[in-house]
């Protein structure tokens, strides 16, 4: 499968995990993709590490609810 077009504009950020073992797509809009999980726990981990990751890089804001 070739991806192009404004697919690969949207795509801002690619992370490969050995544990859990799986790949996370992360796009312009803030949403991602994690593919190869084996179960939802998996999805889970790699969440909160993809999360850990991005405060620790200072990469990540956050702002109160209005």
């Amino acid at each position: 499968m070739v991806v192009s077009g404004e697919y690969m504009v949207a795509l801002r950020f690619i992370s490969g995990m050995t544990e859990p073992k799986v790949v996370i797509l992360m796009f312009a809009s803030g949403k991602f993709v994690c593919t190869g999980a084996k179960t939802e726990k998996e999805v889970y981990e790699a969440d909160y590490k993809l999360k850990k990751i991005l405060e620790e890089n200072q990469l990540i804001t956050y702002t109160a609810a209005k």
